[in-house]
This record gives structure tokens, sequence and C-alpha cells, in this order.
């Protein structure tokens, strides 16, 4: 309450007048959660939650980009829960040389990096691989382009546990190969 003197004593503190009741009761009360073992264990009342994007069932990002025209590498965008029964799952791209026509590689197998067209592809060439043609970048530029799909995950409690792994590709002639890509993404259905 400011009861002190000091070389150190901050001329805004001042005494609040405190009883010795009131002032037990306001050490007792910084005491407690300040030495509370709950505090370092993180447990009730002093837990927290644990927000989508920390849990293991966010989208996971691997692998590397392959940079387009200016050096730009494009970036995947893969931020919704992938949920069965979700009539709208999105994954994006963002970075990309805009104006280029752009495509969505999703398979249920992974590769650990295979070349395609001057490109680095993460995702396998399997009979389950869907090819989404998403049209042409939205923007203009080196770097500018983006886009991003809906896909419908059915609902299905057999998809549960399954899981898939996706990328983008930009047709970008002027980088001195075919296509720049994304890193891959790998999304668990739950």
């Amino acid at each position: 309450g400011g009861d002190f003197n000091g070389p150190n004593k901050n001329p805004l503190i001042r005494p609040l007048g405190l009883s010795p009741q009131q002032q037990n009761a306001l050490v007792a009360f910084l005491e407690r959660p300040l030495t509370d073992p709950r505090v370092a264990t993180a447990t009730a009342p002093f837990d927290h939650p644990q927000l989508y994007m920390s849990s293991t069932r966010a989208p996971q990002v691997f692998g590397n980009a392959t940079a387009g025209s200016g050096g730009f590498e494009p970036e995947v965008i893969a931020l919704e829960p992938p949920l069965v029964g979700n009539p709208s799952f999105t994954l994006g791209v963002q970075s990309g040389l805009g104006d280029a026509q752009v495509v969505l590689a999703v398979d249920t197998d992974s590769t650990a990096g295979t070349p395609f067209g001057g490109a680095t592809r993460y995702v396998a060439l399997s009979p389950n691989l869907q090819i989404v043609r998403a049209g042409r970048m939205i923007g203009t530029g080196n770097g500018a382009g983006w886009k991003s799909v809906s896909l419908t995950i059915p609902n299905d409690s057999g998809l549960v546990g399954q899981t898939r792994f996706a990328q983008w590709f930009v047709l970008d002639l002027g980088a001195g190969h075919r296509f720049a890509a994304t890193k891959a993404v790998q999304y668990t259905f739950f």
C-alpha cells in the first residue's frame, strides 16, 4: 500500500490506508496464484484451451516450394478443419504468378519430392489422384496471384482418420521451367 520508504520509491506510489486485515487479504490474494502448483502444471482453473491450429487436427504443411517468376514461391493456405460433412473445405494459394493457370492436386498418397515440370511434386500420382482445375489466378504480376477452391467433404464416417495430400501447381513458363509449386499440405479427416 505504499507505506514504506526507500531510495527507489516512485513518488506516484502513495499509501492506500489499508487495515492490517485488508493488507493480509491482499498478500494472500497475490501469493496464492503466484505459488499455486496448478499454475506450473497448467491444471484447472489455470489451464488453457487447446486451439485448433495447435492441435493434431490442423493441416500440416511440408516439403519445399518451387519458385516462379520473380523468385516468388507460391504459398498454400490451409487453415480450415477437415471435418467430415464440411460442404466447403477451402484450400488456397497466394504469392503466385497473377493471371496464370492454376491446378490443385489432391491424393491419398505422397512422394518424398519428385521432379515434375521443373517443380518438386509431393503429391503421388496414384489412381486416387484428383485434379481440380481452378482456372486463372486472381491478380496480375509476379507474386501477386491468389486463388482458392472449396471442396465438399462427404458426410461419411468411413472417411474419419483418412489422410489426403494436396499441392498447388501454377503454370509459370517465365520461371525457366513449366510450373511453380507450393509446399504440400497433409490433412486428416475427423
